[in-house]
C-alpha cells in the first residue's frame, strides 16, 4: 500500500496550496542578528539547555542518542528550529512516565528529523500560535496524540508518520481558517488517523496513507473545544485510506467510538473528500453522520464525496445516516455499495434540486453508529493500551540535516 502513496500524483489544487503555504511560512531572520546553531550535547548538555539559550531564529542541531523529552518553547522565542541530525537516531523517550516529548507556545517554530515515543500525551505539540512546520518526524506509542497542533493556524506537516495514539496520530484542533496542510504522512494503528476537531478553513489533507487504523480520517464537532460545530471546510484529496476497522488498536474517549470507516464526517460542515483511494475498511468507505458533541448534537451539512475509487468496505462504499442535515452530496465515485441505495441518485453533488431539504439517510447506519456510541459510553469494549502498539520500523531521514557539514 505504500508504493501507491509514493506513486499517486498530487492534485492541482493541493499543489497550488502546498505552494502558497510554503510562501507564506518563509521565517524572516532577525533583525540585527545573524541566526546562531546550537549544538546537542557538545555545545550545550541538554535540549531545554539549548532552547533557554537560544535567540528567536536560532537553529538547535540534537545528536543521535535518547533524550528524555518534557521540553518546552516559550512564547517569547519565536522562530526557533530544533532538528535532529539522524530521524532515527534522535529519540525523545517519555518511558511511559512524562506527558509530551516536544511542545511549543512560539510562532513560527519548527520541529524535524526525530522520533518521540511512550509519552502519556502528546509526541510533538503546537499550541496556540501562528507558523508551525513539522517534517520527517516520527511519533509513536504516545497515549493521545502522535502529532498535534491545538489552536493554531498557517501549518504544515510533512514527510512524517505516527502510529500508536489512542485519540489521533495526527490531529489539527479548534482552528478557522486553519491555513494549513498534511502532506506525504503515514498513520497507523491509532483509534484515528487524523482527528480535526472544530478546524476547517484553508485545510488540506492529501497525498498520504491511513490504513490500520479504528478510522482513517474524522472531521468533527465536539462541545469541548471552542466554536462548534466544525465548518469552514476539509479538503481531503489524494490519500490512500485502507484498511481501517480493527479494534486492535487503542481507543480514548469518543474517539474509541468511530470504528471502522476510512472517512467519517461526524458533524462536519463544508468538507470535501475527492480523488482518494478508499478499500476494505471494514464498515463504511465514507460515512456521514451526526455526532453527540456533548451538551449538542451536530447534524452534518454540505459535505461534497466525489470522484473517489471505493472497493471492498464491509458494509457499504458510500453511507450516509439518518439524522443528517442538509447539502450533503456524493456523485463521481466509483463503488459498488451504498447505503441508502443509489446515494449519488438521490443525493447529488449538481442537479438535484435538494436546496435546504433534510436528507433521510439510512436507519441501518445510523443503528450501526449509534451502537459504537453506546458500547464506548459505556466503557464496554476492550481495546489495547497504546504502549502494545507495534513499532515502526527505520524511516527516511532528512536529506542534509546539518548546514554546515563538509565546511572546512
Amino acid at each position: 500500500m505504500r508504493s501507491l502513496v509514493t506513486s499517486r500524483p498530487r492534485s492541482a489544487a493541493l499543489v497550488a496550496l502546498l505552494a502558497a503555504l510554503a510562501a507564506g511560512l518563509v521565517i524572516a531572520p532577525r533583525a540585527g542578528a545573524e541566526p546562531q546553531i546550537l549544538r546537542v550535547p557538545s555545545e550545550v548538555p541538554g535540549i531545554q539547555e539549548a532552547i533557554d539559550a537560544a535567540q528567536p531564529g536560532d537553529l538547535i542541531l540534537i545528536a543521535p542518542g535518547v533524550y528524555p523529552g518534557g521540553y518546552e518553547v516559550p512564547g517569547d522565542k519565536p522562530g526557533l528550529t530544533i532538528r535532529g541530525l539522524d530521524r532515527n537516531a534522535v529519540i525523545l523517550d517519555g518511558e511511559h512516565t512524562r506527558d509530551v516529548g516536544l511542545k511549543t507556545l512560539a510562532d513560527d517554530t519548527t520541529f524535524e528529523n526525530m522520533t518521540a515515543r511512550n509519552f502519556l500525551a502528546h509526541g510533538f505539540y503546537w499550541r496556540s500560535m501562528t507558523g508551525y512546520e513539522g517534517r520527517y518526524l516520527t511519533a509513536y506509542n504516545n497515549r493521545l496524540y502522535g502529532i498535534y497542533a491545538f489552536d493554531s493556524v498557517d501549518g504544515i506537516f510533512e514527510k512524517s508518520y505516527a502510529s500508536g495514539s489512542g485519540d489521533a496520530a495526527f490531529y489539527i484542533g479548534q482552528c478557522r481558517p486553519c491555513d494549513a496542510v498534511i502532506d506525504d504522512v503515514v498513520a497507523e494503528y491509532s483509534a484515528l488517523g487524523y482527528s480535526g476537531t472544530n478546524a476547517g478553513g484553508n485545510l488540506t489533507i492529501g497525498n498520504s496513507l491511513w490504513q490500520n487504523n479504528a478510522t482513517g480520517i474524522v472531521p468533527n464537532s465536539l462541545d469541548s473545544q471552542q466554536d462548534p460545530p466544525q465548518r469552514g471546510g476539509t479538503h481531503i484529496v489524494g490519500n490512500v485510506i485502507a484498511n481501517n476497522g480493527s479494534a486492535n488498536t487503542p481507543g480514548e474517549g469518543i474517539a474509541g467510538a468511530v470504528i471502522g470507516h476510512g472517512v467519517g464526517i461526524a458533524g462536519g460542515e463544508d468538507n470535501v473528500v475527492e480523488g482518494n483511494v478508499i478499500a476494505d475498511n471494514d464498515k463504511y468507505g465514507v460515512v456521514i453522520f451526526p455526532i453527540p458533541g456533548g451538551e449538542n448534537v451536530y447534524p452534518p451539512n454540505d459535505n461534497s464525496v466525489v470522484d473517489n475509487e471505493l472497493s471492498g468496505n464491509g458494509a457499504a462504499d458510500l453511507a450516509l445516516s439518518v439524522g443528517t442535515g442538509t447539502g450533503n452530496c456524493f456523485s463521481g465515485n466509483e463503488h459498488s455499495s451504498s447505503a441508502p441505495a443509489e446515494i449519488e441518485t438521490q443525493y447529488p453533488c449538481s442537479g438535484g434540486g435538494l436546496g435546504d431539504v433534510p436528507l433521510v439517510g439510512d436507519p441501518a447506519v445510523g443503528a450501526t453508529l449509534a451502537s459504537d456510541f453506546a458500547v464506548a459510553s459505556a466503557g464496554l469494549s476492550e481495546r489495547p493500551s497504546y504502549a502494545d502498539m507495534p513499532e515502526p520500523g527505520p524511516q527516511p531521514t532528512m536529506p542534509n540535516p546539518d548546514p554546515e557539514a563538509g565546511q572546512g
